[in-house]
């Protein structure tokens, strides 16, 4: 089996760079990137520079939570 994807229904989800979740949720990048820090919003690190990446379904699910952030 070939180790790249040729069918496009089974392709990942597109993850999101910090700039783009920053962009949705209104706030400075560096915000995102504090809360994945410290759990807050999970993100996964790829590649060589070991770069914040984000589900969509992740971020949804912390823009639905009882709270937000501070509660």
């Amino acid at each position: 089996m070939s180790p790249y994807f040729t069918d496009k229904d089974k392709l990942p989800p597109r993850l999101l760079t910090v700039s783009e979740v920053a962009h949705l949720l209104g706030v400075h990048p560096n915000t995102v990137r504090l809360w994945s820090k410290i759990g807050v919003l999970p993100s996964y690190r790829v590649g060589r520079r070991r770069e914040y990446r984000f589900s969509m379904a992740d971020v949804e699910t912390f823009l639905n939570r009882d709270g937000g952030v501070c509660g």
